[in-house]
């Protein structure tokens, strides 16, 4: 494995998320073909910080980083959901660029040169090259190999091989740089000692509380009347709770294309059309090729395995017949009987791997004669076993296998055990070695069958699909609007279906795939709410949509949000009930048995609480119930508090102090922990946030 082939494959995440490094490619050729997305214009993909992102430029960096991915996977086709993955991963890198380049040249952040040559060449080096340059044989980290690889890297005259290098240099810069302004944010972190005793007194000193509660659940919504003055006032007071980012909501009907009796009865003509020439030819692999929708599918079949009549007919005909058409599922198939043998269901095989080293098989070979002759001569399978087989699993249980049925082990090895009879002991060759088998036992011998399909698939023929076309158009113009939308669904006897928070960067709509089109008409700045979409194709159904709401970037109105406002200011509107009620109980008396009485409730009790707890028992999360039990002297009756879930009175009845300690480390550990892991993520947010990033990539990709 040659150097940079294994530092891409030890720093591969390394290189995709930091540098993209280790690449081969130039896109010059995707940015200069007719194919490029952006055609070579200056059409922008996003905006940060005020820097225009340029298609040009974002599909240069997802090319490289397409190659990349190639590079460290070997495939050499990538679908669409890792290339959607790649142009997030490539839209990250590049926000992370813009907005920490300007962090670092703002702190005065660098890497200098002498730095950058430690980590290449210095005693302690990066640990993807120590790990590139390590000897494989010994373990041991060898600089002289990188100085070696540097000198030759010039010999390679296209330039790839300096190219390469440069980026993964650059990459583990960048990750010097990060490194570097994370430790001036955590370092710079500091848990006092009175901020640690804190913490272990919410989480150690317990209360038992005495409260009295009235549950909002207790008044029917429809008693509280609401008016436009009390929505106002709640969605002003909570208007941050109502920050959105851009979305759409539409509502969708479905055309499904399945295939018409014609289709199927026109699929079933073309197999049986065929099946008399099937059953003549030899070559059967080529003929299926030819003439099967699906790969070549086959394998061995006893009795049991078939259904009745096909069962009859293959084992009464024998080799050469054709069995069909017959169909299963959405599928036409006939089925040909290639041969009809006894053979055991199962075998129980034990065996001795010889691995081929440097493609010396004739020393292998040589190896597994040698221990079958021992064999022979008396020495113990199992013990040979234990003491050379290099398959670790079976080796150190004295090569037992166990039963396996046929199929399950590779082919060479399954055909000599189902071929050969109980006590052979043959030797084959596989992948993986040479194998010494001994055939411990088999099941009894049935007969089994040896079948090859032609299979084809029943699908909807374009005239079905045309027909299906017609009506989702027809769908179209009856429904103009919402409205007109909503009466065509019924009267055409069609459900609805909502899908909504679609955003513009959106791939797919939950439930539905390749919905990229319906994505692009939503944000459209000609497509208004209540405007009825065209018929979209997608896959094997034609989707009609209504866009029902627009919601963009900001704070969502007070119509988006109405529900959720009512049930907020329907709340409040309870608790200024109960609130007047418990005060006009507690007017005068502060005894919670005696106001409990007087607004018809109950004394409950709740122990052992602690201020750092989530919840509270008898009550649920109540943040502001929590706070006061811990804010009210011991014996003392609060004021009714607004709660999630109801207005309370409390009374703590005792305070059980923690047992004073002198060494309060570990909590500031604790806490210094938490507040460091949370803060490169949560730095970079808020940047990210002043940033003021545009994203355009869904109106491309």
């Amino acid at each position: 494995m040659s150097v940079l082939a294994k530092i891409r494959e030890k720093s591969g995440l390394l290189l995709l998320v930091i540098g993209g490094a280790l690449v081969l490619f130039i896109a010059g050729d995707l940015l200069t073909s007719n194919t490029s997305v952006f055609n070579r214009t200056a059409t922008d993909v996003g905006e940060v910080a005020g820097k225009r992102i340029t298609g040009e430029e974002f599909e240069y960096r997802v090319a490289k980083a397409e190659e990349n991915y190639r590079l460290n996977t070997g495939q050499q086709t990538i679908d669409e959901g890792i290339k959607d993955m790649l142009r997030q991963q490539t839209w990250n890198q590049m926000l992370n660029e813009i907005i920490m380049d300007a962090e670092y040249k703002e702190l005065g952040i660098v890497v200098s040169p002498q730095e950058l040559y430690d980590m290449v060449r210095g005693n302690d080096p990066h640990p993807s090259v120590k790990q590139a340059f390590t000897n494989p044989q010994t373990g041991i980290y060898d600089p002289s190999a990188v100085l070696n690889f540097l000198k030759n890297m010039e010999n390679d005259e296209s330039g790839a091989t300096k190219a390469r290098w440069v980026e993964f240099e650059a990459s583990i810069k960048r990750e010097r740089l990060n490194e570097k302004y994370n430790n001036l944010i955590t370092k710079g972190l500091y848990i006092p000692t009175a901020l640690a005793k804190l913490d272990y007194e919410a989480k150690n000193r317990l209360a038992n509380v005495k409260y009295i509660a009235k549950r909002y659940n207790t008044i029917a919504d429809s008693t509280i009347v609401l008016t436009e003055a009390d929505l106002q006032k709640y969605y002003k007071e909570h208007l941050y709770e109502f920050e959105q980012e851009a979305s759409r909501k539409i509502e969708y009907v479905v055309f499904d294309v399945f295939p018409s009796q014609a289709d199927d009865q026109k699929v079933l003509e073309d197999i049986s059309a065929i099946k008399t020439e099937f059953a003549k030819t030899e070559d059967d692999t080529a003929f299926i090729a030819a003439n099967s929708d699906l790969p070549l599918n086959g394998g061995k079949f006893s009795r049991t395995q078939l259904a009745p009549d096909m069962e009859e007919a293959v084992f009464a005909n024998g080799k050469g017949y054709v069995h069909g058409p017959y169909k299963e599922g959405n599928l036409y198939k006939l089925a040909k009987v290639i041969d009809v043998q006894t053979l055991s269901d199962s075998v129980k095989a034990r065996h001795i791997l010889i691995k081929i080293n440097n493609n010396d098989t004739a020393s292998a070979q040589a190896k597994a004669d040698s221990l079958k002759n021992l064999i022979k001569k008396g020495k113990k399978f199992e013990d040979l076993a234990k003491e050379f087989s290099e398959d670790p699993g079976s080796g150190a249980n004295g090569g037992d296998l166990g039963w396996f049925t046929e199929g399950t082990m590779v082919k060479p090895f399954n055909d000599a055990c189902f071929n050969g009879k109980k006590g052979d002991m043959p030797i084959v060759t596989s992948q993986f070695g040479i194998h010494l088998i001994e055939i411990l036992d088999k099941t009894a011998p049935v007969q089994k069958a040896t079948l090859l399909y032609i299979e084809k698939e029943i699908e909807p023929s374009s005239k079905t699909a045309q027909e299906v076309y017609i009506k989702a158009s027809e769908f179209v113009s009856k429904a103009n609007n919402k409205e007109t939308f909503d009466k065509t669904a019924e009267e055409m006897g069609i459900v609805k279906r909502v899908a909504e928070n679609i955003k513009e960067v959106d791939r797919n709509i939950v439930g539905m795939n390749n919905t990229k089109e319906i994505i692009r008409w939503v944000y459209n700045n000609k497509t208004k709410e209540g405007n009825v979409s065209k018929p979209f194709e997608i896959e094997n159904k034609f989707i009609v949509a209504v866009l029902t709401e627009i919601r963009e970037k900001g704070y969502a109105t007070l119509d988006q949000v109405k529900t959720q406002v009512e049930i907020g200011a329907r709340r409040d509107k309870k608790a200024e009930i109960f609130i007047n009620e418990m005060n006009q109980a507690m007017s005068g008396d502060t005894n919670l048995e005696t106001i409990a009485s007087k607004i018809n409730t109950a004394v409950e009790t709740a122990d052992n609480v602690t201020f750092a707890a989530f919840a509270i028992p008898g009550m649920g999360r109540e943040p502001r119930v929590l706070g006061t039990i811990f804010a009210t002297p011991q014996g003392a009756t609060s004021k009714p508090i607004k709660g999630e879930t109801g207005v309370f009175v409390v009374n703590p009845q005792s305070f059980t102090e923690p047992a004073p300690i002198s060494d309060y480390s570990p909590y500031k550990l604790q806490l210094s922990g938490a507040l460091t892991n949370r803060a490169a993520g949560e730095v970079f947010e808020a940047l990210k946030e002043k940033a003021n990033v545009i994203d355009n990539r869904g109106k491309f990709y």
